[in-house]
């Protein structure tokens, strides 16, 4: 029997993807296309379950999230924590009316603590998070706690996805809301266009990051969520510094001007990269594209589509 799945904020960076994969596989889907569903109001809710009080859905992904880079976290954190928190407690309405075998939520790395190390699983708990982004990763923290508490109570499965930085075609590229890959490609582009002698990048250039193309990602998700339960990594395991990621990006670019290192402003924590050691166990990790093919088909894209 095909499996039923709700997924919410389809059109986003990440569940659009999961969407065209789900439609890959032939799994029978149900989504919110046709039936308006806002997690922030609940008579949208109310409505939506009055509606589809005859369904069944087996799956729930919930994508719908407040985000940004470091600049929205700065700017919004209060808005950025009282969104978030919110739409994972109205979702509880829809648990507790379907019959649902399992809720899938998608977290962030940097709920993890500050360490030297890969993020294991095992110390999700152990430390303290980077102070800079404590404000969402306490969200995905409490995202964890209360997907165990559902389990504990209304017997829901359910598996929370710890992602590493997302990177693609159709991601956000402006300043404020764009993660660290986004920000450089169109800041090494803007540079070119405009004939400028240099990129300034924030930071010593120094810090670790762990990234993911975000087809990768949603294929991973697509073809585990109804394999595996719990707290689990999604990255590609293996760590590059913003220095060396400008200059790949610089080259990809063709720009021939300098990177000048602006270490005015904060590194944030220092080495942030994914143990997939769990992940590797269900899904083949040698599939990921590599990060230079990932990086030009994002530059492509953003050359035919931003320009």
């Amino acid at each position: 029997m095909k499996k039923k799945v709700l997924l919410k904020r389809r059109n986003g960076f990440l569940g659009s993807k999961i969407q065209f994969f789900l439609k890959k596989k032939k799994k029978k889907k149900i989504t919110t296309k046709k039936i308006k569903l806002n997690l922030l109001s609940k008579n949208s809710i109310k409505n939506f379950i009055s509606i589809n009080k005859k369904k069944k859905f087996d799956y729930i992904i919930n994508c719908a999230a407040f985000i940004g880079g470091q600049g929205l976290i700065e700017k919004d954190s209060i808005k950025l924590m009282r969104i978030n928190t919110q739409i994972s407690i109205n979702l509880f309405e829809i648990f507790k009316n379907f019959k649902i075998k399992k809720i899938i939520f998608i977290g962030s790395a940097c709920a993890y603590p500050n360490s030297n190390k890969k993020l294991e699983e095992k110390n999700y708990w152990q430390g303290e998070m980077f102070k800079g982004v404590s404000a969402y990763g306490i969200v995905k923290k409490f995202d964890l706690i209360y997907q165990q508490e559902i389990q504990k109570n209304l017997d829901i499965d359910f598996i929370h996805y710890n992602l590493a930085n997302l990177y693609g075609p159709k991601d956000k590229f402006d300043l404020l809301n764009s993660h660290v890959l986004g920000a450089l490609i169109s800041k090494f582009i803007t540079a070119k266009k405009e004939g400028k002698k240099f990129v300034e990048v924030w930071g010593s250039g120094k810090p670790i990051r762990d990234f993911i193309y975000i087809d990768d990602a949603a294929k991973i998700i697509v073809g585990t969520f109804d394999k595996i339960s719990g707290l689990i990594n999604v990255g590609s395991g293996k760590g590059i510094s913003i220095k060396n990621l400008a200059n790949i990006i610089k080259f990809l670019v063709s720009f021939n001007g300098k990177i000048i290192f602006n270490t005015k402003k904060n590194d944030g924590v220092f080495y942030k990269v994914l143990s997939v050691k769990k992940l590797s166990k269900y899904y083949n990790l040698k599939r990921l594209k590599s990060l230079n093919n990932g990086i030009n088909k994002t530059i492509k894209w953003y050359f035919k589509n931003k320009l």
